[in-house]
Protein backbone atom coordinates (compact mmCIF):
# COMPACT_ATOMS: atom_id res chain seq x y z
CA UNK A 1 0.00 0.00 0.00
CA UNK A 2 1.37 3.39 -1.02
CA UNK A 3 0.33 5.13 2.23
CA UNK A 4 2.04 2.43 4.29
CA UNK A 5 5.28 2.76 2.27
CA UNK A 6 5.19 6.52 2.81
CA UNK A 7 4.80 5.97 6.56
CA UNK A 8 7.80 3.61 6.63
CA UNK A 9 9.87 6.08 4.62
CA UNK A 10 8.92 8.93 6.96
CA UNK A 11 9.89 6.87 10.01
CA UNK A 12 13.30 6.20 8.43
CA UNK A 13 13.86 9.83 7.50
CA UNK A 14 12.77 11.18 10.87
CA UNK A 15 14.33 8.36 12.89
CA UNK A 16 15.46 10.37 15.92
CA UNK A 17 12.04 11.85 16.61
CA UNK A 18 10.47 8.44 16.15
CA UNK A 19 13.06 6.65 18.29
CA UNK A 20 12.43 9.07 21.16
CA UNK A 21 8.68 8.58 20.74
CA UNK A 22 9.04 4.77 20.71
CA UNK A 23 11.21 4.84 23.86
CA UNK A 24 8.74 7.15 25.62
CA UNK A 25 5.77 4.97 24.70
CA UNK A 26 7.69 1.82 25.69
CA UNK A 27 8.52 3.33 29.09
CA UNK A 28 4.88 4.29 29.65
CA UNK A 29 3.66 0.83 28.67
CA UNK A 30 6.31 -0.81 30.86
CA UNK A 31 5.18 1.20 33.88
CA UNK A 32 1.53 0.49 33.10
CA UNK A 33 2.21 -3.24 32.85
CA UNK A 34 4.31 -3.22 36.03
CA UNK A 35 1.45 -1.61 37.95
CA UNK A 36 -0.91 -4.18 36.45
CA UNK A 37 1.41 -7.01 37.60
CA UNK A 38 1.53 -5.67 41.16
CA UNK A 39 -2.27 -5.38 41.31
CA UNK A 40 -2.66 -8.83 39.71
CA UNK A 41 -0.40 -10.46 42.30
CA UNK A 42 -2.08 -8.74 45.24
CA UNK A 43 -5.47 -9.85 43.85
CA UNK A 44 -4.22 -13.46 43.55
CA UNK A 45 -2.74 -13.27 47.05
CA UNK A 46 -6.01 -12.01 48.51
CA UNK A 47 -7.87 -14.92 46.89
CA UNK A 48 -5.43 -17.53 48.20
CA UNK A 49 -4.96 -15.93 51.62
CA UNK A 50 -8.13 -17.23 53.34
CA UNK A 51 -7.08 -20.79 52.45
CA UNK A 52 -3.57 -20.22 53.83
CA UNK A 53 -4.71 -18.69 57.11
CA UNK A 54 -5.93 -21.21 59.66
CA UNK A 55 -8.87 -20.70 62.00
CA UNK A 56 -8.14 -22.45 65.29
CA UNK A 57 -11.27 -23.17 67.31
CA UNK A 58 -10.34 -24.06 70.91
CA UNK A 59 -12.78 -26.25 72.80
CA UNK A 60 -13.74 -26.17 76.47
CA UNK A 61 -12.31 -29.00 78.54
CA UNK A 62 -15.86 -29.65 79.71
CA UNK A 63 -17.18 -30.11 76.17
CA UNK A 64 -18.46 -33.66 75.65
CA UNK A 65 -18.51 -35.66 72.43
CA UNK A 66 -22.05 -34.59 71.57
CA UNK A 67 -21.14 -30.89 71.83
CA UNK A 68 -17.95 -31.38 69.80
CA UNK A 69 -19.82 -33.23 67.06
CA UNK A 70 -22.38 -30.41 66.98
CA UNK A 71 -19.59 -27.83 66.69
CA UNK A 72 -18.00 -29.75 63.82
CA UNK A 73 -21.36 -30.02 62.08
CA UNK A 74 -21.95 -26.25 62.37
CA UNK A 75 -18.47 -25.45 61.05
CA UNK A 76 -18.67 -27.91 58.14
CA UNK A 77 -22.01 -26.54 57.00
CA UNK A 78 -20.69 -23.01 56.50
CA UNK A 79 -20.08 -21.91 52.90
CA UNK A 80 -16.61 -20.51 53.65
CA UNK A 81 -15.23 -23.75 55.10
CA UNK A 82 -13.12 -26.09 52.98
CA UNK A 83 -12.11 -28.69 55.56
CA UNK A 84 -11.69 -29.28 59.31
CA UNK A 85 -9.40 -31.40 61.47
CA UNK A 86 -9.93 -32.19 65.13
CA UNK A 87 -6.79 -31.99 67.28
CA UNK A 88 -6.87 -33.66 70.70
CA UNK A 89 -4.96 -32.33 73.69
CA UNK A 90 -2.39 -35.07 73.29
CA UNK A 91 -1.91 -34.33 69.57
CA UNK A 92 -1.59 -30.60 70.33
CA UNK A 93 1.14 -31.32 72.90
CA UNK A 94 3.04 -33.57 70.46
CA UNK A 95 2.84 -30.90 67.74
CA UNK A 96 4.15 -28.32 70.20
CA UNK A 97 7.11 -30.54 71.07
CA UNK A 98 7.93 -30.95 67.37
CA UNK A 99 7.67 -27.19 66.88
CA UNK A 100 9.96 -26.48 69.84
CA UNK A 101 12.53 -28.99 68.59
CA UNK A 102 15.60 -29.00 70.82
CA UNK A 103 13.88 -26.61 73.21
CA UNK A 104 11.20 -29.26 73.90
CA UNK A 105 12.85 -30.08 77.23
CA UNK A 106 11.03 -27.13 78.81
CA UNK A 107 7.85 -29.24 78.74
CA UNK A 108 9.36 -32.18 80.63
CA UNK A 109 8.54 -30.81 84.05
CA UNK A 110 4.85 -30.32 83.26
CA UNK A 111 2.69 -33.09 84.75
CA UNK A 112 -0.62 -31.98 83.29
CA UNK A 113 -1.30 -31.11 79.63
CA UNK A 114 -2.05 -27.35 79.62
CA UNK A 115 -3.30 -27.24 76.05
CA UNK A 116 -6.87 -27.31 74.75
CA UNK A 117 -8.48 -29.65 72.29
CA UNK A 118 -9.11 -27.75 69.10
CA UNK A 119 -10.50 -27.85 65.57
CA UNK A 120 -8.25 -26.73 62.72
CA UNK A 121 -10.48 -25.01 60.14
CA UNK A 122 -9.32 -24.38 56.56
CA UNK A 123 -11.22 -21.77 54.57
CA UNK A 124 -11.93 -21.95 50.86
CA UNK A 125 -9.91 -20.00 48.32
CA UNK A 126 -11.84 -17.00 47.06
CA UNK A 127 -12.18 -13.26 46.93
CA UNK A 128 -14.78 -12.81 49.64
CA UNK A 129 -15.09 -9.80 51.98
CA UNK A 130 -13.33 -9.70 55.35
CA UNK A 131 -16.73 -8.98 56.88
CA UNK A 132 -18.01 -12.42 55.87
CA UNK A 133 -15.12 -14.07 57.74
CA UNK A 134 -15.76 -11.88 60.80
CA UNK A 135 -19.45 -12.78 60.68
CA UNK A 136 -18.56 -16.48 60.54
CA UNK A 137 -16.23 -16.15 63.56
CA UNK A 138 -18.86 -14.24 65.54
CA UNK A 139 -21.34 -17.04 64.84
CA UNK A 140 -18.85 -19.60 66.15
CA UNK A 141 -18.13 -17.62 69.33
CA UNK A 142 -21.79 -17.99 70.29
CA UNK A 143 -21.71 -21.78 69.96
CA UNK A 144 -21.68 -23.69 73.25
CA UNK A 145 -18.49 -25.62 73.93
CA UNK A 146 -16.10 -23.19 72.20
CA UNK A 147 -13.56 -21.54 74.47
CA UNK A 148 -11.71 -19.25 72.06
CA UNK A 149 -11.02 -18.65 68.37
CA UNK A 150 -7.68 -17.66 66.88
CA UNK A 151 -7.38 -16.27 63.36
CA UNK A 152 -4.90 -14.10 61.47
CA UNK A 153 -7.57 -11.57 60.64
CA UNK A 154 -5.22 -8.59 60.90
CA UNK A 155 -3.06 -10.01 58.10
CA UNK A 156 -6.09 -10.56 55.92
CA UNK A 157 -7.42 -7.05 56.62
CA UNK A 158 -4.01 -5.57 55.75
CA UNK A 159 -3.85 -7.43 52.43
CA UNK A 160 -7.42 -6.46 51.55
CA UNK A 161 -6.73 -2.82 52.43
CA UNK A 162 -3.59 -2.93 50.29
CA UNK A 163 -5.61 -4.41 47.45
CA UNK A 164 -8.20 -1.61 47.60
CA UNK A 165 -5.48 1.05 47.76
CA UNK A 166 -3.64 -0.48 44.80
CA UNK A 167 -6.83 -0.55 42.76
CA UNK A 168 -7.22 3.20 43.23
CA UNK A 169 -3.50 3.80 42.60
CA UNK A 170 -3.55 1.53 39.54
CA UNK A 171 -6.54 3.33 38.06
CA UNK A 172 -4.89 6.71 38.64
CA UNK A 173 -1.49 5.70 37.25
CA UNK A 174 -3.15 3.87 34.37
CA UNK A 175 -5.19 6.94 33.42
CA UNK A 176 -2.12 9.23 33.60
CA UNK A 177 0.03 7.01 31.39
CA UNK A 178 -2.85 6.21 29.06
CA UNK A 179 -3.26 9.89 28.22
CA UNK A 180 0.52 10.40 28.25
CA UNK A 181 0.97 7.79 25.52
CA UNK A 182 -1.87 9.33 23.51
CA UNK A 183 -0.19 12.73 23.87
CA UNK A 184 3.20 11.35 22.72
CA UNK A 185 1.61 9.90 19.60
CA UNK A 186 -0.37 13.10 19.05
CA UNK A 187 2.69 15.34 19.39
CA UNK A 188 4.93 13.17 17.22
CA UNK A 189 2.46 12.98 14.35
CA UNK A 190 1.72 16.69 14.60
CA UNK A 191 5.45 17.53 14.36
CA UNK A 192 5.94 15.15 11.44
CA UNK A 193 2.93 16.65 9.69
CA UNK A 194 4.47 20.13 9.77
CA UNK A 195 7.90 18.81 8.77
CA UNK A 196 6.29 17.37 5.61
CA UNK A 197 4.28 20.52 4.85
CA UNK A 198 5.97 21.12 1.51
CA UNK A 199 5.29 17.57 0.36
CA UNK A 200 1.69 17.91 1.46
CA UNK A 201 1.35 21.12 -0.60
CA UNK A 202 2.62 19.24 -3.65
CA UNK A 203 0.10 16.46 -3.07
CA UNK A 204 -2.66 19.07 -2.75
CA UNK A 205 -1.67 20.68 -6.07
CA UNK A 206 -1.79 17.23 -7.70
CA UNK A 207 -5.36 16.84 -6.45
CA UNK A 208 -4.74 14.35 -3.62
CA UNK A 209 -7.65 13.89 -1.25
CA UNK A 210 -7.48 14.56 2.48
CA UNK A 211 -7.74 10.84 3.17
CA UNK A 212 -4.75 10.11 0.89
CA UNK A 213 -2.65 12.82 2.58
CA UNK A 214 -3.57 11.86 6.14
CA UNK A 215 -3.39 8.08 5.80
CA UNK A 216 0.46 7.83 6.06
CA UNK A 217 0.36 9.77 9.34
CA UNK A 218 -2.23 7.37 10.74
CA UNK A 219 0.06 4.49 9.84
CA UNK A 220 2.96 6.31 11.50
CA UNK A 221 1.02 6.67 14.73
CA UNK A 222 0.07 2.99 14.61
CA UNK A 223 3.65 1.88 13.89
CA UNK A 224 5.13 4.09 16.59
CA UNK A 225 2.71 2.57 19.10
CA UNK A 226 3.44 -0.94 17.77
CA UNK A 227 7.22 -0.54 18.07
CA UNK A 228 6.78 1.02 21.51
CA UNK A 229 4.75 -2.02 22.58
CA UNK A 230 7.35 -4.44 21.19
CA UNK A 231 10.14 -2.59 23.00
CA UNK A 232 8.12 -2.57 26.24
CA UNK A 233 7.55 -6.34 25.93
CA UNK A 234 11.30 -6.89 25.42
CA UNK A 235 12.03 -4.75 28.50
CA UNK A 236 9.62 -6.75 30.64
CA UNK A 237 10.92 -10.11 29.42
CA UNK A 238 14.42 -8.90 30.31
CA UNK A 239 13.35 -7.79 33.79
CA UNK A 240 11.49 -11.07 34.35
CA UNK A 241 14.24 -13.47 33.27
CA UNK A 242 17.25 -11.53 34.57
CA UNK A 243 15.87 -9.93 37.75
CA UNK A 244 12.58 -11.41 39.00
CA UNK A 245 13.48 -15.08 38.47
CA UNK A 246 16.91 -14.64 40.05
CA UNK A 247 15.38 -12.71 42.95
CA UNK A 248 12.92 -15.57 43.57
CA UNK A 249 15.82 -18.05 43.60
CA UNK A 250 17.71 -15.96 46.17
CA UNK A 251 14.63 -15.13 48.27
CA UNK A 252 12.30 -18.18 48.11
CA UNK A 253 9.61 -16.38 50.13
CA UNK A 254 8.92 -14.35 46.97
CA UNK A 255 7.91 -17.51 45.08
CA UNK A 256 4.27 -16.39 45.32
CA UNK A 257 5.01 -13.79 42.60
CA UNK A 258 3.18 -14.79 39.46
CA UNK A 259 3.89 -13.16 36.10
CA UNK A 260 1.40 -14.29 33.43
CA UNK A 261 3.75 -14.00 30.46
CA UNK A 262 0.96 -14.40 27.92
CA UNK A 263 -0.27 -10.91 28.83
CA UNK A 264 3.06 -9.43 27.76
CA UNK A 265 2.32 -10.38 24.15
CA UNK A 266 -0.61 -7.96 24.21
CA UNK A 267 1.69 -4.94 24.70
CA UNK A 268 2.37 -4.39 20.95
CA UNK A 269 -1.37 -4.50 20.29
CA UNK A 270 -2.05 -2.17 23.20
CA UNK A 271 0.64 0.23 21.94
CA UNK A 272 -0.92 0.24 18.47
CA UNK A 273 -4.37 0.86 19.92
CA UNK A 274 -3.05 3.92 21.78
CA UNK A 275 -0.85 5.19 18.93
CA UNK A 276 -3.56 5.19 16.29
CA UNK A 277 -6.15 7.41 18.05
CA UNK A 278 -3.37 9.82 19.10
CA UNK A 279 -2.39 10.20 15.44
CA UNK A 280 -6.02 10.47 14.34
CA UNK A 281 -6.67 13.24 16.86
CA UNK A 282 -3.50 15.10 15.73
CA UNK A 283 -4.33 15.19 12.04
CA UNK A 284 -7.99 15.81 12.76
CA UNK A 285 -7.08 19.10 14.46
CA UNK A 286 -4.91 20.27 11.55
CA UNK A 287 -6.12 22.48 8.73
CA UNK A 288 -4.52 22.76 5.32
Amino acid sequence: MFSFRLAIQSIKNEKWINILSVISIATGLFILFSVFMVIYNVEMLSKRLPEKLTVMVYLNDSADEVEINNIEKIIKSHELVKSIRRISKKEALNELKVTLGEAGYILEGIDENPLFSSIDVKLKEGDFPVESVKSFLNELKAVQGISDIEYGGSIMESVYSLKDALRVLGFTVGAVFFFAILFISYSTVKILFYRHKEEIEVFKLLGASKVFIRMPFLFEGLLIGLFGGIFAAMMFFGVYYFIIQRLIMVVPVLSFIDVPLHYIYTLPLFGSVLGLPGAAFAIGKLKY
